[in-house]
Formats: structure tokens, C-alpha cells, sequence
């Protein structure tokens, strides 16, 4: 089967892009999504449920690391009961590409993959004064095939300029394309068929991975109905100091107006959009960050119910 590696930092725009392959690809090859989230509670995987087609998710950890085995096991399940033309995998914003890459092209999956195309997200509005280490960056975009500066309308040109260059001095033979809601990178994807790179790596990632020990995820999953104002002040709260350095959070929640609505937090902005023909069994958000004061965003959550599930 062929792998399609949708990597990018945490809020690049993973999900959107998928969601749209899954669209365009669909019914024309047999598709199965692999998801990684960090946190305990899986937002991703359920968000991508439904579309007909094999969704799999991966929750508590990173795929590059702790969830090594689990990977390797479930590409290998995927490809025997479900036989998949096509494979997506959407690992967490802080999977590191190359342990990836190593572990797809590892002895035990070498009868089940036939070729890897590795895509990269770079949100533009993030991509100099948010992110963690550019180090890490520079690394995941050596081995990239594609690099698509999502979030590109909302940035100067100048600002599009430098991160291209960044981008061609680092990796000349990867194609790079500007990108809003991720319709370019769609086309760019379907459109071109090439087998992806088979650039040689080192197994040694550590380095790399050590830059997020400190992360942490917070979820929560609960029947009921909350309310929209109290959420959208919940969301905007996570961005004062006191309640932690956080990156990125999201979730699906039943408001009063008895309608599902999906609220995203990344770098600061928020996003809402009512989640049109599509029903949740339960509320869940998962908050990521650093030194998150766990209490007070659980507090917060809890207020936010209107009454509980019957």
C-alpha cells in the first residue's frame, strides 16, 4: 500500500488536509487513516470518523517514541484485514519524521508498504515566533517531499519569502506550495503520484525528541450539555500565563442550542464552526502545553456544564 505521512506542529492544519484527501480519494481507492494523539483523549480520529472510510487512532503518547510497537503492529494489522490502497497517517504535532520513516521502512513492513510520500505543514503565522525549536523544524523538512505553507493568506508576502528560502536552502528537491484551508495542497497531493523520497537517516533521533519531554496533555470526555459562552471564555482563558504555557487545544462539545460545535485554540487564535450532520456520543477536549495548572483549567471545564447526561 502506498503511505501518504502528513506531518506539521501541533495546529498546522494536519486534520483539515486529511479531512480533503479522504474527500477526494474517496471511491476512487480503498483508504484507511491512521491518527496519533498525545493526550489520552482522541479529538482527531474522531473528527475523520465517518467518511467511509478505516479510521484508526492512537491515543497516550507519540508514535516516534513511546508507541513504537503499536505502530509497527497496527500499519501491519491495517494492511491484513483491511487492505488499504492508501494509507494516511497524521502523527502527533511533535512526532519527529525520521523515527517515523524508520520504523515504516523497518523489515517487519517492508511486504505491506510499497511507496512513503512524506507532506509538511508549516504554519506561516507560527512558523518564527511560536515554535518551539526551529532546529526541529529544519529536520522534519530535510525529508520532506512536499512542504505546504498552510495559513499562508494570512501573513505578509515577505514573511512567505523567507520561509520558502529557509525552506530551499534546507531542501531543494522538495516542491513547495502556499496553501489556505489546505485546497492547494489537495490538488498538489491527488494530482501528483510520485513515489516520495528515499532519503537515508540515522537511527539516532534523540536529540530531537527530547524537546518535548516536558509537554503535557490534559482530556476529558463527559455526557451533557455546556455552554457556548462559558466554552469560547474557557478557550480564551488559555491564553493567560497562570493557566500554563498552551499550545494547542481542542474538542467537540453539545451547546444549549443543541448543536455540536468544535472549537480549536492553536498560537493563540480560535476557532469555532458548528459541526453540520454530524452527532458525538460524548464532550471532549484535550488541552496540550507546558506546566498546565490541571485544577484550574478542570474547574473551568466543570463550570461550563449546564446539566449533566441523563
Amino acid at each position: 500500500m502506498k503511505v501518504e505521512l502528513i506531518g506539521g506542529f501541533l495546529g498546522a492544519g494536519k486534520t483539515t488536509l486529511i479531512k480533503g484527501l479522504i474527500d477526494a480519494w474517496s471511491g476512487k481507492e480503498k483508504l484507511a487513516v491512521l491518527v496519533n494523539e498525545f493526550g489520552e483523549v482522541g479529538i482527531d480520529g474522531t473528527l475523520l470518523a465517518g467518511r467511509g472510510t478505516e479510521v484508526v487512532e492512537l491515543s497516550s503518547g507519540c508514535i516516534c517514541c513511546t508507541l513504537n510497537a503499536d505502530l509497527k503492529a497496527q500499519v501491519a494489522n491495517l494492511a491484513r484485514a483491511y487492505q488499504p490502497e492508501r494509507l494516511l497517517i497524521e502523527p502527533t504535532g511533535i512526532a519527529t519524521t525520521k523515527s517515523i520513516l524508520n520504523i515504516l521502512r523497518s523489515l517487519s513492513l517492508e511486504e505491506f508498504v510499497t511507496t512513503i510520500r512524506v507532506t509538511l505543514l508549516l504554519d506561516c503565522l507560527a512558523f518564527d515566533t511560536k515554535l518551539e525549536s526551529l532546529s526541529f523544524i529544519d529536520s522534519q523538512i530535510a525529508l520532506a517531499d512536499l512542504v505546504v505553507l498552510s495559513k499562508s493568506d494570512l501573513v505578509l508576502p515577505e514573511v512567505i519569502s523567507e520561509i520558502s528560502s529557509r525552506v530551499a536552502s534546507i531542501n531543494p528537491q522538495a516542491q513547495i506550495i502556499q496553501a489556505r484551508y489546505g485546497r492547494e495542497a489537495i490538488e498538489a497531493l491527488v494530482n501528483d503520484d510520485r513515489e516520495g523520497s528515499s532519503k537515508t537517516m540515522s537511527e539516532d533521533n534523540a536529540d530531537e525528541a527530547s524537546l518535548f519531554n516536558d509537554y503535557q496533555s490534559l482530556g476529558m470526555a463527559w455526557q451533557g450539555i455546556v455552554s457556548r459562552e462559558k466554552l469560547l471564555k474557557l478557550f480564551d482563558n488559555f491564553k493567560v500565563s497562570s493557566w500554563g504555557h498552551i499550545v494547542r487545544a481542542k474538542g467537540f462539545f453539545l451547546t444549549e442550542e443543541d448543536r455540536w460545535l468544535v472549537l480549536d485554540f492553536v498560537q493563540g487564535q480560535i476557532n469555532q464552526v458548528w459541526s453540520e450532520g454530524k452527532n458525538y456520543r460524548e464532550n471532549k477536549l484535550t488541552v496540550i502545553g507546558k506546566d498546565l495548572n490541571q485544577d484550574l483549567i478542570n474547574t473551568a471545564i466543570v463550570a461550563c456544564q449546564v446539566r449533566g447526561g441523563d
